[in-house]
């Protein structure tokens, strides 16, 4: 059991980076950041950061005999999508011309740079004989901001009527990886709070790879059904 949960948690270290690069590479193919709303990614990167200090802090919390690699196996899994979150949100900032956006970006990024350098570190010594405490305060926070996140990706696909710049593929593998995330954290033991951002995500990239593969479908129908019309009105 030991061993299929480490080749677990590799397969989803390294599926996180190979889903994410379907985004990646349709944004510098398309070189705009049309349809993404980038709230999502403030937000998305602002979750991860808090539910990777929780997972963090429950380690530190946990009086269990684990090597180091064990302990820092789930770390490293959690540390990947944000890391992942913030090479995205980079792009966005590179292909975004709004001067709004992109001090927005730069306020953002000096903001968790001071959070996780300085008060994280100054909060985990103060709290350290209430370790539990701080891990669920996190998660929890996390888990609010996970689904903050993406109600304005929902709002403007579903007002835009179509994906933009979404790679539709990244969601969908991403949706597969949040769940391979939910097996894997289960089986780690992490208590739920760690977990439910993750059921979040999957619910909501399912959503928008289905909306947006309806409105493809249905787009395509219509413009079959106006084709066959004018052929029939000539």
């Amino acid at each position: 059991m030991e061993i299929f949960n480490q080749i677990l948690g590799w397969i989803i270290i390294l599926g996180t980076f190979i889903t994410y690069g379907f985004q990646y590479k349709k944004l510098y193919d398309i070189k705009n950041v049309e349809g993404i709303n980038d709230n999502m990614l403030l937000l998305g990167c602002t979750s991860s950061v808090f539910n990777l200090m929780g997972i963090i802090i429950s380690n530190l919390s946990q009086n269990i005999d684990k090597s180091l690699y064990f302990t820092l196996l789930p770390i490293i899994q959690i540390f990947s999508p944000w890391f992942c979150l913030q090479i995205n949100y980079l792009m966005y900032y590179i292909y975004e011309n709004r001067n709004y956006h992109r001090k927005k970006f730069i306020f953002f990024n000096i903001s968790i740079f001071l959070l996780i350098i300085i008060i994280f570190p100054i909060v985990a010594v103060e709290l350290y004989n209430n370790y539990g405490i701080l891990s669920d305060s996190l998660n929890i926070l996390s888990a609010i901001l996970s689904i903050l996140m993406w109600i304005p990706q929902i709002i403007t696909t579903f007002k835009e009527k179509k994906e933009g710049s979404l790679s539709l593929l990244s969601l969908g593998f991403h949706a597969v990886g949040c769940l391979l995330v939910i097996i894997f954290q289960l089986s780690e033991k992490q208590i739920f709070s760690t977990i439910f951002p993750y059921i979040v995500a999957l619910s909501c990239e399912s959503w928008l790879v289905i909306y947006c593969l309806y409105i493809k479908y249905k787009t395509r129908k219509d413009s079959l059904l106006l084709t066959d019309e004018n052929l029939y009105n000539n």
